[in-house]
């Protein structure tokens, strides 16, 4: 038998990166020509037939950095006193490509008004006369989709006291693009590219007249690629918890503009909303916001205010179902007992193109009591450029064991395949494990990995468990050498990381024996740990992946000794549990 390795997939999709990059750039070049352009010609619409609102949240203090403009956005940042964002050098790929998504269009609904709506205007006028030829960036499908999409979001503001003549010229683009759309959408990849350009091609069949076929196509995507992006337990192959809210809201706007437009949704996508809205519920926390895995953040509030309107549609009088207990085939756990929570990562980290966003946080948890949250991950960055990106990604950033400063995950380096590939996963844990265990008592989670095998002859096992009362966590790690095999050198020290939510306040005993945590309620918990040494160290806590609170974490370091390295450590509720 012949096992196939992570290494071995990624020189693989790296020889068909290289094709499909060939094969790319041989269509842009015949894109770009004045007979493909030309062959985008075709009636013009007279309107927009619906308007979708998007589930996400209108912020002013992104419109205003816009107006004033200081562009902030995924990849970077730039700002300009004077010219258009159009003819700024791009900080990063992802800057480029959310500049000309036109996504944030949508947060010039917070600033109404007559000069707003000029501002709007001008910005298309502009990228109108700057790329009316079909190349590059602006033109890729995924790209042009997302901005059609907000076009047609957008759309009231757009046109407020604007001339036929500007509706008209913008309306013939909408089309031209619409058209070069449904022709390139085929050769966009799979993943999340491909979701947002089979997405708009199905809003460009109910948003635009004489569309049905964009529409019937879309949905055909749609179906055929989330059979393959939507796990059997209802989460996003990526892992990720705000992905999943993504393409969740994503699903519903469509739901929604369908009901509107007098077209009955496929029921298979309606099959995968049922299954997505009880698998997002999962990781909320007692806040009601997102748990931080995988690159994801809290999650927009209207997005998710929407997504739990849908899951909680039950007749009046009907008890909210308890959320799941296990997400088994995305690899998650979650115990609850009380008013205590704990979500636990418990899966491989996702392969391929979907692991560009994937963090190396294999067996970290996080912790709430009621509202307040406890123990988290830090979150992921996504304003302040590759560097920032990475270090969030890290085994450091999450609340579980690394070992020696490595992480448990291997990252795609090197300029060339990065651009070939993304930064995506190379290595890490192939063989994650994980049983669960209820009794009277509580419940306890047995789990393990081999993350750390190939490079240090070790497997990392944690052992959690929570009481029945809500009021005692404790948790076992564990550094255990292969049976026929001795660790190796390098592995200096074990360090267990408990990131703390910056609103609660610790501290640590004169003789370093515990740590006393106090929440905004004041509830209060007492940390313990045996065979390691506990200090406080610094950390970060990121809430919308641009806004960086401090806080701290508490640090138990222990070092390996022969072949076995054990740890453990305990929480306990000092009183009754409080709201």
């Amino acid at each position: 038998m012949v096992i196939q390795t992570r290494e071995d997939n990624t020189l693989a999709d790296m020889a068909e990166a290289t094709v499909t990059s060939a094969l790319n750039s041989a269509r842009n070049r015949s894109y770009a020509s004045w007979i493909y352009n030309w062959s985008l010609k075709g009636p013009m619409p007279d309107r927009v037939l619906h308007t979708p609102e998007l589930a996400s949240t209108q912020r002013g203090d992104k419109a205003d950095a816009f107006l004033s403009g200081r562009y902030i956005l995924p990849g970077g940042q730039v700002r300009m006193t004077s010219g258009t964002p159009w003819d700024a050098q791009p900080p990063s790929r992802e800057w480029s490509q959310e500049l000309h998504s036109f996504t944030w269009l949508w947060h010039f609904g917070a600033r109404p008004s007559a000069d707003t709506s000029r501002h709007a205007r001008w910005l298309i006028k502009t990228w109108l006369d700057k790329h009316k030829k079909c190349e590059g960036t602006p033109w890729t499908p995924n790209i042009l989709g997302r901005r059609l999409i907000s076009w047609y979001a957008n759309w009231p503001l757009i046109v407020e006291g604007a001339d036929m003549v500007w509706r008209s010229s913008l309306l013939l683009s909408m089309a031209r693009q619409a058209t070069h759309l449904r022709r390139a959408v085929k050769n966009t990849p799979p993943g999340r590219a491909r979701f947002d350009a089979a997405l708009a091609l199905a809003m460009t069949g109910l948003c635009m007249p004489d569309q049905s076929k964009s529409l019937d196509k879309g949905l055909e995507l749609l179906i055929k690629d989330l059979a393959i992006e939507v796990t059997g337990d209802g989460g996003h192959i990526s892992r990720s918890p705000e992905k999943q809210l993504h393409v969740l809201a994503d699903l519903l706007m469509l739901q929604e503009a369908m009901r509107a437009r007098g077209q009955h949704m496929p029921s298979a996508l309606t099959h995968v909303i049922d299954r997505m809205g009880p698998a997002l519920d999962f990781f909320r926390h007692g806040d009601g916001r997102l748990a931080l895995f995988n690159g994801g953040g809290l999650g927009d509030e209207a997005a998710l205010a929407q997504a739990c309107t849908h899951t909680r549609d039950l007749p009046r009088g009907t008890p909210r179902p308890a959320p799941l207990a296990a997400l088994p085939f995305s690899g998650y756990q979650r115990l609850t007992a009380k008013k205590t929570t704990l979500i636990v990562d418990t899966g491989a980290p996702p392969v391929g193109a979907f692991s560009t966003d994937a963090h190396a946080g294999c067996l970290s948890f996080e912790m709430s009591s009621g509202r307040h949250r406890l123990i988290t991950n830090c979150g992921a960055m996504v304003v302040q450029g590759p560097i920032w990106h990475q270090a969030m990604r890290a085994t450091a950033a999450h609340s579980t064991l690394g070992l020696s400063q490595a992480s448990s995950a291997d990252f795609v380096t090197g300029a060339w395949t990065r651009n070939l590939l993304g930064p995506r996963i190379s290595g890490g844990p192939s063989n994650v494990e994980c049983t669960r265990h209820e009794k009277d008592l509580g419940i306890w989670l047995d789990t393990s990995h081999d993350g750390y095998l190939e490079d240090f002859g070790l497997i990392h096992e944690r052992r959690l468990f929570l009481a029945a009362d809500g009021m005692d966590v404790r948790g076992e790690d564990q550094l255990i050498a292969q049976e026929g095999r001795r660790a190796r050198e390098g592995a200096e020290s074990a360090t267990i990381r408990f990131h703390l939510h910056p609103e609660v306040r610790a501290s640590l005993a004169r003789d370093g024996s515990n740590v006393l945590l106090v929440l905004p309620n004041r509830q209060g918990w007492q940390f313990r740990a045996k065979g390691g040494e506990i200090s406080m160290e610094e950390s970060i806590f990121i809430t919308d992946g641009e806004t960086v609170r401090r806080t701290s974490q508490i640090v138990v370091t222990a070092h390996p000794a022969d072949n076995t390295t054990r740890v453990n450590w305990a929480f306990r509720c000092l009183e009754a549990d409080k709201s």
